[in-house]
């Protein structure tokens, strides 16, 4: 994905810089003003690896930076209250789930074909403890909307309403 970014980047120039690092290693050559993890915070298994990994987001962005992305809904661990196989999503843990459990996702694309990954399970407490321990100032999760276009669209209902995963939005 970096690769393909970086091509775009040279064929239409936005000014920006790609980097590959470890998150909880990553240093910024310069302080910056957003950070977007999409999926990424649940690769931490404990709660000290997700500390180190909001410190190193917190350390790279300037005095009232953001930190947003999208990740595992924590708020509504696997497997949640129903099905979510229309849209092609299977996520399963141990019941009830405990701190560092595997969270598995198999996931169904439109033509039929499955790809499975795993990241890991850490309260809403872990995760808010984490931003509030390394200094955001704000930290709040973001439930999905979908688009204009499609609200009020039943097909969506199952999937707002037991979300699997969520935003979230940090200040520093």
């Amino acid at each position: 994905m970096v690769r393909r970014a970086e091509e775009l980047e040279k064929r239409d120039p936005l000014g920006c810089a790609y980097r590959r690092s470890d998150v909880a290693d990553f240093r910024a050559p310069e302080p910056v003003d957003v950070i977007v993890a999409v999926y990424s915070l649940g690769y931490s298994r404990t709660a000290e690896q997700l500390c180190r990994f909001c410190q190193a987001c917190y350390d790279a962005l300037r005095p009232g930076g953001r930190f947003v992305g999208l990740n595992d809904n924590v708020r509504n661990p696997p497997p949640g209250t129903g099905s979510l196989e229309k849209y092609g999503l299977l996520r399963t843990c141990a019941q009830p789930p405990s701190e560092g459990d595997v969270i598995q996702w198999t996931i169904t694309n439109p033509d039929g074909r499955r790809f499975d990954l795993q990241n890991f399970y850490l309260t809403r407490e872990t995760y808010e403890n984490a931003f509030r321990a390394t200094g955001f100032s704000e930290f709040r999760w973001v439930d999905l909307q979908l688009q204009p276009s499609e609200r009020g669209n039943p097909f969506w209902d199952d999937f707002l309403a037991q979300a699997p995963i969520v935003g979230f939005a940090a200040t520093r």
